[in-house]
């Protein structure tokens, strides 16, 4: 019995302690390849995300007033958000005062470098700065808003709180928003109202100092003749108004309408197109209805000639237009 215990012991004692020899090994190996990381993370500096600007663009410089954060990498002592003073400077705790007016953010920041490098106070800073507010510039919101203007950029902006600034769009907003960017005003961008997602393209649409903001005017349609309410109507995002619409935006047909001699006044480059429509035959789907596009003059003759002189003709609409609009509800 003695015999086969030492046996069984001596047969299993290697193993045992080849197990905890390697165990040692790996735990060693471990401990010594995180310390090299740990030390090649520490030195290394943080990644900067850099934006190519085009080759025309002009950068927007820092001036006074604006408000910038200074960062500087792995020193939150020195780290802070500054506005410049009047003087164009801003001041550095342990480091003095140092002006960057005229200076671009990332001309900003190599300053703040060699400003920490000659004091002695850093031997390879790494400094970002990034301006949150510009007080110098601000954005113009044009068009159909209810309150067109110059407004303040204060810190990030996107185009639907310049919108919003404006106080918002007026009923007559057209279906685009142009954004010309003062930096690269050869390329100004064009966010679709009646799009899909188009909420969220003004939401991740940013806007920078001095930008213009163009809201469209919607295109209208015209209905003059024997209706209750001859005008002008606007198209609203660009949904398509028919001309059953049309008449029902003018509040309907008089008793003494000739609805089966309606047409549709286009106007081209070659003058004005004449498309006849009854109307009475569109009402009871026997006939399609059709769209109408912007400019376009809806004429629904009375059955008198005399009712005719209750009707202004859109004074916006070209000659040839009113031409073909005074014959068809004069015949």
């Amino acid at each position: 019995m003695c015999s086969r215990a030492l046996q069984r012991q001596t047969a299993t004692t290697p193993n045992s302690a080849f197990r905890r020899v390697s165990a040692t090994l790996l735990m060693g190996l471990f401990v010594v390849n995180a310390g090299i990381y740990a030390q090649s993370t520490a030195a290394a500096p943080p990644s900067v995300l850099l934006v190519p600007r085009p080759a025309s663009a002009t950068p927007l410089t820092i001036e006074s007033g604006d408000a910038i954060s200074v960062q500087v990498f792995n020193t939150p002592e020195l780290s802070a958000n500054h506005r410049v003073g009047p003087e164009g400077e801003i001041s550095l705790p342990g480091a003095g005062a140092i002006k960057v007016t005229g200076l671009t953010p990332l001309q900003a920041g190599g300053a703040i470098e060699k400003l920490l490098r000659d004091g002695q106070i850093m031997l390879d800073p790494h400094v970002s700065v990034t301006v949150t507010e510009y007080t110098t510039e601000g954005i113009t919101v044009l068009g159909e808003v209810k309150n067109p203007g110059t407004y303040p950029l204060l810190g990030r902006q996107s185009l639907y709180s310049a919108l919003a600034a404006a106080g918002g769009v007026t009923p007559h907003e057209g279906s685009t928003i142009t954004v010309t960017h003062r930096d690269d005003p050869e390329h100004p961008k064009t966010v679709r109202v009646d799009a899909s997602g188009s909420a969220a393209d003004q939401q991740f649409t940013l806007i920078q100092p001095g930008d213009v903001v163009l809201v469209s005017k919607a295109g209208a349609i015209y209905v003059i003749g024997d209706v209750a309410h001859p005008g002008e109507y606007f198209i609203s995002n660009s949904q398509p108004i028919r001309a059953l619409n049309a008449v029902a935006l003018a509040e309907g047909l008089r008793d003494t309408a000739a609805a089966s001699h309606a047409s549709i006044i286009r106007t081209n480059g070659d003058g004005a197109e004449t498309i006849p429509v009854n109307l009475a035959k569109v009402a009871k789907n026997e006939a399609p209805d059709p769209v109408l596009q912007p400019s376009d003059i809806l004429v629904v003759p009375p059955s008198g000639f005399k009712e005719f002189m209750k009707i202004a003709l859109p004074g916006v609409t070209g000659a040839a237009a009113n031409a073909a609009a005074l014959a068809l509800i004069s015949h």
